[in-house]
């Protein structure tokens, strides 16, 4: 808890942080989509393993590319601003975001005023 700036800085190796959305729960999100954000870090392949492991049950796993990264799988994005990522996630309300720590996006989402506006959970891995 406390300023974007501290949480981040708290966050360890392995460590994840949930932001924005309040009324989370296990059960629904397991019906909705979890939304990946790939930057081409290794932080992001982690970020897909996280997602892998919270998509139990009928969840879709949905991996999002940054510009200028290609991967087998997954939606290329035009950018990878905050307003661009809250439209796409507006397309299918619900479940989660994950983000990998470091990435500007990051630093954005930690932001109160920029999670609550999104309209899902964002998960912040480390």
């Amino acid at each position: 808890r406390g300023p974007p700036a501290r949480v981040l800085r708290a966050l360890g190796e392995g460590d994840a942080a949930l932001v924005g959305w309040g009324g989370w729960s296990p059960p629904g999100m397991r019906r909705a989509p979890v939304r990946v954000l790939h930057d081409g870090t290794p932080l992001a392949d982690r970020a897909i393993e996280v997602a892998e492991a919270l998509a139990e049950g009928d969840a879709d796993v949905e991996v999002w590319l940054a510009p200028g990264v290609s991967r087998e799988r997954g939606r290329a994005l035009a950018d990878s601003r905050a307003r661009t990522l809250r439209r796409a996630v507006a397309e299918r309300p619900g479940g989660l975001l994950i983000v990998p720590a470091g990435s500007a996006l990051a630093d954005r989402l930690a932001e109160r005023s920029v999670a609550m506006r999104f309209p899902c959970g964002v998960l912040i891995v480390s």
